[in-house]
């Protein structure tokens, strides 16, 4: 019975869990959307409707270059906070 009631409980605060995290979307910032439309290109097929995006992340690599250039930080760190 006592695992019963244990497992019922983990089950319970991993449903919560995975509901919190689930609905903690962030925000992106005006910034972030402007370059997210200069980088990506979205359009619909005619016949089929299906949406695509299409990305450009050649040009996420320009201001990645121009800051490693300023300040001589951790390449990788500053590779995911851009990339």
């Amino acid at each position: 019975m006592k695992r019963v009631l244990r497992f019922s409980k983990i089950m319970l605060m991993l449903t919560i869990l995975f509901t919190l995290a689930a609905c903690s979307e962030e925000e992106k910032s005006s910034k972030e959307k402007q370059v997210e439309e200069k980088i990506a290109y979205s359009f619909e097929h005619p016949e089929t409707k299906q949406k695509y995006k299409v990305v450009h992340a050649y040009k996420l690599y320009t201001s990645l270059i121009d800051q490693l250039e300023k300040n001589q930080e951790d390449a990788g760190e500053v590779y995911q906070n851009k990339i």
